[in-house]
């Protein structure tokens, strides 16, 4: 059985002089039969996990009940679960910078043809005005254009 303290103090009918109340019951600290009767008086440490005021935060407590559950130890595990969380932060910091990195391949590709439709309606008003029959009045329209396009 894994203990969850969340308030009390344990073995506080040792230190009366705190004037606390006992948050663990005797079957977790003594040894008994199924029946609940005590075994032997000596006393017994339980795995619990301790998130009182001060004491961890409710995360650490979970991990200190899997650990207890798992048979593994705290330390170790809450090393694995930092690890796990920076190893998460660095797949996540590389997945922007992978998109950033494609944001902007997409924004120079689009400038590049940007630039090569300005060159190209520039080469276009080059040759439309050596064009042998130049207009007289105002400017082609865009049939005309089409149409001159077509004979270059």
């Amino acid at each position: 059985m894994i203990a969850y303290i969340v308030g009390g103090e344990p073995n506080a009918d040792r230190k009366p002089h705190l004037g606390k109340q006992e948050c663990l019951v005797t079957t977790l600290k003594h040894e008994v039969d199924s029946s609940g009767k005590l075994l032997t008086e000596r006393r017994i440490e339980p795995l619990g996990a301790d998130i009182r005021l001060g004491n961890s935060t409710e995360y650490d407590a979970m991990l200190k009940v899997v650990s207890g559950i798992l048979g593994i130890e705290f330390e170790l595990l809450k090393r694995r679960d930092q690890i796990r969380k920076w190893q998460l932060w660095v797949r996540n910091v590389c997945a922007l910078l992978l998109l950033f990195g494609v944001a902007a391949w997409f924004v120079v590709s689009a400038q590049r043809q940007a630039d090569q439709a300005r060159r190209d309606i520039q080469e276009f008003e080059i040759k439309a005005q050596n064009l042998p029959f130049p207009r007289m009045f105002g400017s082609y329209s865009d049939s005309e254009i089409r149409y001159i396009e077509l004979r270059v």
